[in-house]
């Protein structure tokens, strides 16, 4: 005696339509997201940057720029003795570390802007 069995799911074609924009939405939360922990980064970095004439404070920069998986942003210095002042020469003096602190000290805050902005998209299912 053969058997059937039917299933029906109740919100299906809300569920189609949610994973339609699911990916534009997470690619646009995602670059937001990367805007905000490059920013927060970037502060954070100048905070920590040696200032004898405010020039090297001043040289430090973000971008961000869309990718096909979301967001890449950066951290930079436009001065040419950056790179010295953080990792220390005899005439720069000791190992500054600005860029890599700064990274460390904002890496918790990046993760919730990074979890919020996938908890906004998570979220919006319910929207729909």
């Amino acid at each position: 005696m053969p058997v059937s069995m039917q299933a029906t799911i109740i919100g299906g074609d809300r569920l189609k339509l949610w994973l339609t924009r699911a990916p534009r939405e997470f690619q646009a939360g995602l670059f937001e997201a990367t805007k905000a922990a490059v920013k927060l980064e970037g502060d954070q970095i100048r905070k920590d940057t040696p200032v004898l004439t405010g020039a090297l404070q001043g040289s430090i920069g973000t971008k961000v720029k869309a990718t096909a998986d979301g967001a890449e942003g950066e951290v930079f210095s436009t001065s040419q003795y950056a790179r010295f002042v953080d990792r220390g020469t005899r005439q720069h003096g000791r190992a500054q570390r600005m860029f890599e602190r700064g990274a460390a000290e904002t890496r918790p805050a990046t993760k919730d802007i990074y979890r919020a902005a996938v908890g906004r998209v998570t979220s919006s299912f319910g929207n729909i």
